[in-house]
């Protein structure tokens, strides 16, 4: 298990089902082997395979997926955070996204309204959680 793979698993006590929205900046293979089921929006990048990878072009039916317990945006997919507003709201997912430098305002701003607060931050990506 990498170390990644580690805190991801650290982080998301019941690893069930999580959203990638890009490339999971580039832990794909760790994501599959960790959570039962993997939902990735990108429209391009489909060479990954999995059993349990499953690819969607739009985000039309996002609110009918079974329970998530993570979100994963690459930095240059942080706009679509309001895409995913109600599925982060219903299920309490921790967020996880690219980079360790601040996001812009606005999306910060977002998630502070939403009540999610950054809880720690990687060399690699930042983690956000809701807080009670």
């Amino acid at each position: 298990m990498t170390a990644f793979a580690k805190k991801v698993a650290k982080a998301v006590k019941r690893p069930e089902t999580c959203i990638v929205v890009g490339n999971a900046f580039g832990h794909l293979q760790e994501l599959s082997e960790t959570f039962n089921t993997v939902f990735i929006f990108s429209s391009s990048d489909r060479e990954f395979k999995g059993k349990n990878v499953v690819y969607r072009e739009s985000f039309e039916d996002v609110t009918v997926l079974p329970p998530i317990t993570a979100v994963f945006f690459n930095r240059g997919t942080v706009e679509q955070l309001d895409i995913v507003e109600k599925v982060i709201e219903k299920n309490r997912a921790i967020i996880f996204i690219e980079g360790n430098e601040t996001i812009h305002e606005n999306y910060h701003l977002y998630l502070k309204k939403k009540k999610y607060k950054l809880t720690e931050s990687f060399k690699d990506h930042q983690r956000w959680e809701r807080t009670k």
